[in-house]
Parts: C-alpha cells; sequence; structure tokens
C-alpha cells in the first residue's frame, strides 16, 4: 500500500475516534493555506473541566515520524489562528499509528 493511501487511513481512523468525542470542525485548508499556516488533520471541540476547548491533532502514518521546526511552527500558527476566530482555548496534539 502505498504512504499515501496508509497516511489516508490512519487519518480517517483518528477522525472517527476523535469526532465521536466532541463536535467536527470543517477548517478550509485553502484559508490556512493562504495564512502560510498548517494544515489541520483532524479538529473539533471538546469540554473539558466544565470549559470548551478546540483540539488540532496532527495524524502521523509512521511511528518514527515527528513535526519539523517549520511544521510545527505553521500547525501552532493553525491553533492560535483558530482560537482568535472561535474565541476559546485551543491545544494541539500528535497521534501516531498503533500495532506496530
Amino acid at each position: 500500500m502505498k504512504t499515501f493511501d496508509v497516511g489516508l487511513k490512519e487519518e480517517l481512523r483518528w477522525s472517527r475516534f476523535f469526532h465521536e468525542r466532541g463536535v467536527p470542525v470543517l477548517v478550509s485548508q485553502d484559508l490556512l493555506r493562504k495564512r502560510g499556516l498548517g494544515q489541520v488533520d483532524v479538529c473539533f471541540f471538546k469540554k473539558e473541566r466544565g470549559r470548551i476547548i478546540l483540539k488540532l491533532i496532527e495524524v502521523k502514518s509512521s511511528p518514527h515520524t515527528f513535526f519539523s521546526q517549520k511544521q510545527r511552527r505553521r500547525l501552532l500558527g493553525a491553533c492560535s489562528f483558530l482560537s482568535k476566530v472561535f474565541n476559546v482555548p485551543s491545544s494541539l496534539s500528535l497521534c501516531i499509528p498503533t500495532g506496530f
């Protein structure tokens, strides 16, 4: 299976998992790209400790991958931008595949 297919499959799996635990948010990748921000794999609202927070998830298809400094900066920029748009705190998480 191609890396792209594996990545898409992993993203769909995590998307189902997280969207069952909160309210899914559809984020325009074009809008983020135009602002020089990172593209979001999974995004949803979740209630934690009595307050609503925006969770952004970056899905990796290999357990040996990590954020490059550039990717981390762009994703944190997306986090900050979306926090301001929705006027809620946000957090960024990394999901790696299990079962390797």
